[in-house]
């Protein structure tokens, strides 16, 4: 299994021994978010090590892409089951699933939070970008590529734009 460790002045502390595919650490770096496409995502306290609590989805196993909010409130991950979700940190309860567009590879989606923390944007499962409320679950906008899947996607910092593109060498 991976395994996953906080480092700090002292030396180690082994957080997870769990097969994770990702880590991030929460903005006030009082936690640690960690996923795995075997086994869904799991919240960790990253003074004690101890799991917080682990998404309670069964549909929303094989997470492959998550992300904290910076605002430290929500959690969006994106599995191949059922597509992707935002999370109350506070409970670890289900917010809101967002509906994913017509025709998307579910087992491409992945998902990154705006700078503000109050969106998120998907893609990888089709042509489009989406942008998302982050309370609501609401669909902002979408940005629709020429290439018929979109890989790469990312935020400017400001989070005025977005970047997208596509290993198929077109667009």
């Amino acid at each position: 299994a991976s395994t996953a460790l906080i480092w700090g002045g002292r030396g180690q502390r082994l957080v997870a021994q769990w097969p994770i595919h990702g880590l991030e650490v929460f903005p006030r770096g009082d936690r640690i978010l960690a996923w795995s496409r075997a086994g869904g995502a799991v919240v960790w306290d990253s003074v004690s090590g101890r799991a917080i609590f682990e998404l309670d989805d069964s549909d929303h196993n094989r997470t492959q892409s998550a992300c904290a909010l910076p605002r430290g409130d929500r959690i969006a991950t994106c599995c191949a089951a059922s597509g992707c979700a935002l999370w109350d940190v506070a409970s670890g309860a289900l917010a809101v699933r967002l509906p994913p567009p017509p025709g998307t590879v579910l087992s491409q989606l992945k998902v990154a939070a705006f700078p503000c923390g109050g969106r998120v944007l998907t893609w990888g499962g089709g042509h489009s970008s989406t942008v998302w409320d982050a309370a609501t679950g609401e669909r902002v906008c979408s940005f629709r590529g020429p290439w018929p899947l979109t890989h790469f996607a990312a935020i400017c910092p400001g989070g005025a734009r977005v970047a997208s593109g596509s290993l198929r060498g077109q667009g």
